[in-house]
């Protein structure tokens, strides 16, 4: 191969690439030899930085694809993202900006990851699937070669991931198993509702878009009791365990104006039903019914105030300082 043709071959690709940052407005930041660097949340801080570079290296994907078959050339690629601070200035004595991104952000992912990630395949970082799913987007929405086993979702009013768990579990299984779980490295627990926004976040993000309305394959277990005392309901599971929220069976009253979501005629405390669970039917989606614990259900898990961890969001820290999702692709060599 002549001089010229990998130069050729890289403005091709690279041009592609300068195009899709274009589309999904990111910043390029520069190549180095084979290597394609762009950043996402600058000079413009934006919220959706992760994933618009997520998008990006999907798109990536598929343009070296492209060019594999219409060159008939094994063409591959390795793309690694991570999230982390940038900052900019004047380096030198000309007017040229150039972008400086803090060593950690970089050196983290090269290091670490070099050798972790196969080709044909991309590496996010956790950090960036966090704020991913910050943007209201579940992580497996990228091919993961390194990552978490299960897609919980992140609910960025409260902070906290959410789960179904299907199965044939008693109530006090239900709780077991979620209180050994975790997930991000939060301590997972039986789903405790205090908002009707959080309520609505569970019927539409883990029960309509997997179950039909009347399935009774979405009925789960959630964290609530009057297991200690008939018609006394609390929150027993979570930061809020202890917590009273309905006094009475149907028609009873909710303690202090805390958010309940039972059907109409529940709960009513048939056959020793002491433990709360979301049931799914035809206009009544999301709302909740009493069971005995002798039922077995799927169940709810949340993760999440249980630590003192939080999820970092998405912001601008001062002027041109902002936490990017850094995303870095590294082609390889052409083979002869």
């Amino acid at each position: 191969m002549s001089p010229i043709e990998p130069i050729d071959l890289l403005n091709q690709m690279f041009s592609q690439f300068d195009r899709l940052a274009e589309k999904h407005g990111l910043e390029k930041i520069k190549t180095i030899g084979d290597a394609y660097m762009v950043a996402g949340g600058l000079p413009v801080p934006r919220t959706d930085h992760a994933e618009a570079i997520a998008a990006m290296a999907l798109e990536i994907q598929e343009v070296m694809k492209q060019f594999a078959a219409d060159m008939n050339e094994p063409f591959q690629i390795r793309i690694g993202i991570n999230t982390g601070p940038v900052v900019a200035g004047v380096i030198g004595i000309k007017k040229f900006l150039k972008l400086l991104l803090i060593l950690l952000t970089i050196t983290r992912y090269s290091k670490e990851h070099r050798n972790t990630v196969t080709r044909g395949h991309q590496f996010v970082a956790q950090l960036t699937q966090k704020v991913a799913m910050a943007a209201a987007r579940a992580i497996m929405l990228f091919p993961l070669c390194v990552g978490t086993a299960r897609a919980a979702i992140f609910n960025p009013s409260t902070g906290h991931y959410y789960d179904f768990v299907s199965g044939s579990f008693t109530w006090s299984e239900a709780r077991d198993a979620a209180a050994s779980s975790s997930f991000n490295g939060s301590q997972g627990y039986l789903v405790t509702i205090t908002s009707e926004a959080e309520n609505d976040f569970i019927v539409n993000n883990l029960i309509l878009p997997n179950f039909p309305v009347d399935s009774r394959s979405a009925w789960g277990w959630i964290g609530a009791s009057d297991a200690a005392i008939e018609g006394d309901w609390q929150w027993v599971t979570g930061p809020e365990a202890g917590t009273a929220f309905w006094l009475g069976n149907a028609g009873g009253s909710p303690v202090g104006g805390a958010y309940s979501n039972w059907e109409a005629a529940e709960p009513n405390a048939f056959l020793n039903e002491h433990y709360a669970h979301i049931f799914t039917a035809t206009g009544f989606v999301g709302q909740w019914n009493d069971f005995p614990n002798s039922e077995r259900l799927g169940y709810y898990v949340e993760y999440g105030g249980l630590e003192s961890e939080s999820i970092p969001e998405p912001s601008s820290v001062f002027g041109l300082l902002a936490l990017g999702a850094i995303g870095a692709g590294t082609l390889l060599k052409r083979k002869r």
